[in-house]
């Protein structure tokens, strides 16, 4: 019995893709910043170079923001979107979001904002500052923001 070399070939990469037992591990840290009545909360967990979460920012004590994010991690800089639904209600939006990772805290990028297709992103030509971060998120234990980011 001779085998089309096309099948042979297609179950060699069939085998040799079955066989990688290689599992990533997800590691989940929580974060909170304070700048004077403001608070901004995260819940972010890494898996390999992708990262994804929840993110709430409260102005003056009252619910502005919450959502989650999503994007990839390069280097010490996480780059992704933000998903959420304004305070108001309405239409889910999307908004361009930006981390910097010193030591074991995160500064949140601010960076020029622009739109094609309605898809906004941060102006590639400009670059994103953290020196000036609205939020300066710390790391904090799981279970002060546990009722915040409820399973």
């Amino acid at each position: 019995m001779k085998l089309n070399p096309v099948i042979l070939l297609f179950l060699i990469i069939i085998t040799a893709f079955g066989c990688n037992n290689q599992t990533t591990e997800v590691y989940t840290n929580y974060y909170r910043a304070v700048n004077g009545s403001d608070t901004a909360d995260l819940k972010l967990s890494t898996i390999g170079n992708h990262f994804y979460g929840q993110y709430e920012i409260r102005k003056n004590w009252y619910t502005y923001r919450t959502g989650n994010i999503e994007g990839k991690i390069m280097g010490d800089t996480l780059i992704g979107d933000f998903y959420y639904r304004p305070f108001s209600g309405g239409v889910k939006k999307r908004m361009p979001f930006a981390l910097l990772k010193r030591n074991d805290v995160l500064h949140v990028g601010n960076g020029l904002i622009s739109s094609y297709m309605g898809v906004p992103f941060f102006v590639p030509s400009v670059p994103i500052t953290y020196d000036s971060a609205e939020f300066v998120l710390v790391k904090v234990e799981k279970e002060l923001l546990d009722s915040i980011f409820t399973k």
